[in-house]
């Protein structure tokens, strides 16, 4: 199940639909995806955690820096999977 998400014109999640027959370097795409996906979502409830509160503030922030680039890595992806005609 694909777990990719685009915002709609509300701001809304809504899953992005893939096309059918898609070659081999895009589906290592998606799949990076996916990944970046799971990772960020584990490192967002970690950072949500006690244990995250007990880290140094300097570690702290190294880790929503890492949260944010992660987005921002996940993001360019999804882009060239849209210009790639991948996503609809």
């Amino acid at each position: 199940m694909l777990v990719v998400f685009n915002l709609n014109k509300k701001m809304e999640r809504e899953p992005y639909k893939i096309k059918e027959n898609v070659q081999e370097f895009e589906q290592r795409m998606i799949d990076e995806t996916l990944e970046i996906n799971n990772r960020r979502t584990h490192l967002s409830s970690f950072i949500k955690s006690d244990k995250f509160k007990s880290l140094s503030g300097y570690h702290q922030g190294l880790l929503i820096k890492q949260s944010v680039f992660m987005e921002a890595y996940q993001k360019t992806v999804e882009e060239r999977l849209l210009d790639l005609g991948v996503f609809s």
